[in-house]
């Protein structure tokens, strides 16, 4: 029974490793997808006629 639940333990651990990782990831997307908003992509500012400048 020690070793079940000490296993159990591990994984529930683990789930939230997982779950910060996710979290993390939705950061860097969401702030990904606010410079694309502002008009910047990977460093480049786009012209209105899809230019970098």
């Amino acid at each position: 029974m020690e070793k079940e639940t000490a296993n159990e333990a591990k994984k529930e651990m683990g789930k939230g490793k997982e779950i910060k990782q996710q979290k993390k990831k939705a950061r860097k997307q969401l702030s990904r997808n606010k410079q694309q908003r502002a008009g910047r992509t990977d460093g480049y500012i786009i012209d209105l006629k899809g230019e970098p400048r």
